[in-house]
């Protein structure tokens, strides 16, 4: 029973140690704080789980198994919601399939907490209710959290999404496996005694993380995914901070030049490489700077101590609303003009060559944020950003500038479209409407995908009167338009609601009403509230 102590503790461990070095890598992600929460349950789980196995009495194995069932009543259920909102699965849009989640952990601690103990007497049958409960509940959550991360990876278009997800649920069918094997069927099968170390099996599925964090960024955002591939093409010293000025990424120059691996120094702060108090002072105030700064010779210290100059750039990573998101620091190594003095015109060519390569990285990052807005298939603004423009319309709108109008608009039977044709056509499908109600609409007006099928259109500027006859004029174009399949028609329903002081999620949930009158109604029509 020491034996198994050791390694329930050893396990706890590994998962502090996993969950506090993700949580530090990725502090600003939601995601990230999920996996945190969810290394901590397993923490829980076997930290207490250790001294169960020295327990000399019921009383201290109920009291440890109490405080350990915080954590292995939870896991599953905090693993699924973890697996749910890292695959962006549309059912976490809703409150209540968040709280039913959580609901079979909340039932499965309540019984362990107050039905069951020393000194109370359970009935068999609420014990058979519960163990026979808790199996399912683990079985099922175990298994779709284990599908769903399969099911990600097959759809990513990302390769390196593709081997997250290969790394991750072999981890997790691995440590599935085990507990069923172990702990349900060799006892069914007449091997008795065999002691329940869940906890430890677990430590397949969080190798497989973290490897999958280590290797592969797991969990970072997509757009850092790219900017990774481009770092290997990158020439020059190049680092990549967070806004704390936490080094994320470097590229493989830094071997080259500085002799240091990539994994000596993700993670440390960049004073820690770069010694130079004008970094220093820049760093933290970094949520100020909004241009390129440069230092035309600072001395970066190889791995061995041999200092080497560096002529470097460093340039804030913003969004549009202004929001920091980190730092670039690009570094060209400028000890054969410190040694031969050459002349100004070679100079100039160098700082022609970072410029240029600034310019570059400046676009690119621009083209970065502007994809990050962009629903992949469509090219439409995606459901977050048309929501962000809708809310800076509204702001402008207060000051009494303009007369705005929404639709929401879904198409008709979309689900028949890709269960008749196959969803390939039914891409073809969205596209050819997106392009129908471009032309219906005007330059300045704003088009979005909301959903699946769904598209926000905000029209600036327009009476309701006027929005009507564009929302008639989408409906009729999409009728009448010939998809080039054989009895294929596509109908579309609208509802326009018109902007009178209510918050942009109220403005949006009336023409969404709207939208579902007219749907009541027998489909292909607009509906829209008129004075």
């Amino acid at each position: 029973m020491v034996s198994l102590m050791i390694l329930s503790l050893t396990a706890s461990f590994i998962y502090l140690f996993v969950g506090f070095n993700v949580i530090r890598l990725y502090r600003k992600s939601d995601v990230c704080k999920i996996f945190f929460i969810l290394t901590l349950s397993l923490a829980i789980w076997s930290l207490p789980g250790a001294f169960v196995y020295l327990a000399e009495d019921t009383y201290e194995y109920a009291f440890w198994n109490k405080i350990s069932a915080f954590g292995w009543c939870t896991f599953e259920a905090i693993g699924l919601y973890f697996v749910m909102t890292l695959t962006e699965n549309k059912l976490m849009r809703y409150w209540y399939i968040k709280s039913l989640i959580l609901v079979p952990a909340m039932v499965s601690l309540y019984m362990v907490l107050f039905l069951f103990g020393p000194d109370t007497n359970t009935s068999p049958i609420i014990a058979d209710v519960f163990y026979k409960g808790n199996f399912l509940y683990n079985f099922i959550f175990s298994l779709l959290s284990i599908i769903l991360i399969i099911r990600w990876g097959i759809k990513s278009k990302s390769r390196i999404q593709k081997k997250q997800a290969y790394i991750v649920s072999l981890g997790s069918a691995i440590s599935f496996l085990l507990t069923l094997l172990m702990q349900t069927i060799l006892p069914a099968l007449g091997f008795p005694g065999i002691p329940s170390l869940g906890q430890v099996y677990a430590l397949a599925l969080m190798y497989g993380a973290y490897y999958s964090i280590q290797r592969y960024q797991f969990m970072s955002i997509p757009t850092s995914l790219i900017t990774n591939e481009l770092f290997k093409e990158l020439t020059g010293l190049t680092f990549l901070l967070d806004s704390q000025g936490f080094i994320i990424k470097t590229n493989r120059q830094l071997y080259h030049l500085l002799n240091y691996t990539e994994n000596e120094v993700i993670g440390k702060h960049i004073t820690e490489i770069v010694k130079y108090p004008d970094i220093d002072t820049i760093i933290e105030n970094s949520e100020t700077l909004h241009t390129t700064v440069k230092f035309e010779e600072v001395p970066i210290s190889t791995k061995k101590g041999m200092l080497i100059p560096f002529q470097i750039s460093v340039i804030p990573l913003q969004r549009k609303s202004g929001y920091q998101l980190g730092l670039l620091i690009l570094g060209e190594d400028i000890t054969a003009i410190v040694k031969q003095r050459k002349t100004e015109a070679v100079l100039k060519q160098n700082n022609e060559n970072i410029n240029k390569l600034n310019n570059e990285l400046l676009e690119m990052n621009q083209k970065l944020i502007q994809k990050s807005n962009r629903d992949s298939l469509t090219n439409l603004y995606n459901h977050q950003y048309i929501n962000m423009v809708l809310e800076d319309l509204l702001l402008k709108e207060r000051k009494g500038t303009t007369d705005i109008c929404v639709m929401m608009l879904d198409i008709d039977y979309f689900k028949h479209v890709n269960d008749s044709y196959g969803h390939l056509t039914g891409d073809k499908v969205l596209v050819s409407i997106c392009d129908i109600i471009k032309k219906c609409i005007h330059s300045s007006d704003y088009l979005g995908r909301y959903g699946g099928e769904e598209f926000l259109v905000v029209i600036p500027d327009i009476k309701p009167e006027a929005a009507a006859l564009i929302a008639e004029k989408i409906r009729s174009s999409i009728e009448a338009y010939d998809f080039g399949m054989k009895d294929l028609v596509v109908t579309i329903s609208i509802g326009v609601a018109r902007y009178e002081g209510e918050t942009p999620k109220d403005l949006v949930n009336k023409a969404d009403k709207l939208l579902y009158q007219a749907k009541s109604k027998g489909r292909n029509r607009y509906e829209i509230e008129l004075d």
